[in-house]
């Protein structure tokens, strides 16, 4: 006699998962023929595998893309030249009337450049801690060392400027 699907049980467990602000449901149908424990906990069991390894595919797909990096430094370079232009003309504006506005927008490029290039090194630093990478031929530590005296040069003159107004 064929089989008209009458003997499956409709999914009788289901097991929510929560992971990483995303919500996973895996169902898992356990036949009527066995009701015992052992068979729930490893259909619980395979529910569980089935969402880690979802949210571990997920995680490889965010990884940043050289492209995406080399992009983002552009940024990062662009607003480097931008603040180092805002300081300049600070520099300029010292016992003007309009030093005061010149120092605000010195300090805001300033501090949007810091911000990118920050914002980079976390992700890249969460990137590796999460793939496991160490040592310093690490993204993060190229990065570092390429872009690290930009920010200190930057700091350092918009300090500069400020200072010798008073």
């Amino acid at each position: 006699m064929p089989n008209t699907g009458s003997d499956i049980a409709p999914p009788s467990h289901h097991t929510h998962v929560k992971t990483q602000n995303r919500n996973f449901t895996a169902v898992a149908a356990i036949r009527s023929v066995d009701n015992s424990n052992d068979n729930k906990t490893n259909a619980v069991e395979t529910a569980v595998k089935m969402v880690i390894s979802s949210d571990a595919e997920r995680m490889k797909k965010e990884i940043m893309l050289d492209e995406d990096l080399h992009r983002r430094l552009e940024v990062f370079q662009s607003l480097f030249m931008d603040a180092m232009q805002c300081i300049e003309d600070c520099k300029e504006s010292l016992d003007t009337k309009h030093f005061e506005e010149e120092s605000i927008a010195a300090k805001d490029a300033v501090e949007e450049a810091c911000t990118v290039i920050k914002d980079i090194l976390y992700e890249l630093n969460l990137e590796e801690k999460e793939a496991g990478i160490k040592g310093g031929d690490r993204r993060s530590c190229r990065v570092r060392k390429e872009n690290g005296l930009k920010v200190e040069q930057l700091r350092r003159e918009l300090e500069q400027v400020l200072g010798s107004e008073k």
